[in-house]
């Protein structure tokens, strides 16, 4: 079940449904574009893989998160304790992240012999 708190920021649902719409179109062509840099015979592979997320009306096929992470001060940023979210694979094709334009502090650990 999702909670919006449209009491608390007016059309929150409205809004955040729209961005989520637009995010699952931009998945569609970064699929398409994907296929096409693999030289696949079917460029159309992984979109025509991804039709569950082209269906609103199934739920957990793709995840959507609002996280706000206020920055640390120097001393609290010296405790590895102060980390927001701990090292974690992502799952699913792939991964879009968001951020604001002087975020920092997202680390990708490059993983060879997987």
């Amino acid at each position: 079940m999702r909670i919006y708190p449209d009491d608390q920021v007016p059309n929150f649902r409205e809004d955040f449904t729209a961005l989520e719409d637009e995010l699952r179109n931009l998945t569609l062509r970064v699929a398409g574009i994907l296929g096409l840099a693999l030289g696949l015979s079917d460029s159309e592979y992984f979109v025509k893989n991804l039709t569950h997320i082209q269906k609103k009306e199934v739920i957990g096929t793709t995840t959507l998160r609002a996280l706000y992470y206020p920055s640390l001060n120097d001393e609290l940023a010296k405790y590895e304790s102060a980390a927001r979210c701990a090292a974690h694979t992502d799952y699913g094709l792939f991964t879009l992240l968001l951020m604001d334009v002087d975020a920092v502090g997202l680390e990708v650990k490059l993983v060879i012999n997987f």
